[in-house]
């Protein structure tokens, strides 16, 4: 689903327990994201009646609105200051693949990005929780479209936005710098 051509303008929610389990680092991957990235997860170990729970809030037009209504009151916070918040949810914003990159490196994420959406986002927003257990949204400023930005090759070279300054703390400036 993250292929424009499979896409086709269309959005995936996550759910927010994992419906997934790797039980090897043998695949197509080669065992290259195993160890740090997959071996940590579980099942989920309840059993869960779901006909009998209400999943409106899933609808799209209902999620969407939710979604939104979080996103937007949400406060924008330097990266450094979202990963150790003890309230949320908080929102990260990202200019620029390469902003992605550092702000999702420096929380040692998966930092895959294929055709303009990361992995596990909704319309470009990736939801984390931080070691204080609070929600950070890492989004696009508004204005930036992560699809037209790897359409252009964006990401390919070094650019302005931020950089990994001494003992790992982030460090970002204004693009405009």
């Amino acid at each position: 689903m993250r292929l424009n051509s499979t896409r086709q303008g269309r959005q995936c929610i996550r759910p927010e327990v994992s419906r997934t389990y790797n039980f090897g680092e043998h695949g197509s991957s080669k065992g290259q994201y195993f160890r740090t990235f997959l071996k940590p997860v579980t099942l989920a170990s309840e059993a869960i009646d779901w006909a009998s729970e209400d999943l409106s809030h899933l609808l799209p037009d209902e999620y969407a609105t939710r979604f939104e209504a979080m996103l937007a009151s949400a406060p924008t916070l330097a990266a450094d200051a979202a990963w150790t918040s003890a309230a949320g949810p908080v929102r990260v914003e990202y200019a620029s693949l390469q902003q992605y990159r550092l702000i999702t490196g420096r929380y040692r994420m998966l930092r895959e990005w294929k055709d303009g959406v990361p992995r596990a986002a909704y319309r470009g927003v990736v939801r984390v929780r931080n070691p204080n257990g609070v929600e950070v949204l890492i989004a696009p400023v508004p204005g930036f479209d992560p699809g037209a930005a790897a359409a252009s090759g964006e990401g390919r070279a070094q650019e302005p936005g931020g950089a990994m300054g001494r003992r790992g703390k982030l460090v970002t400036r204004s693009i405009t710098d």
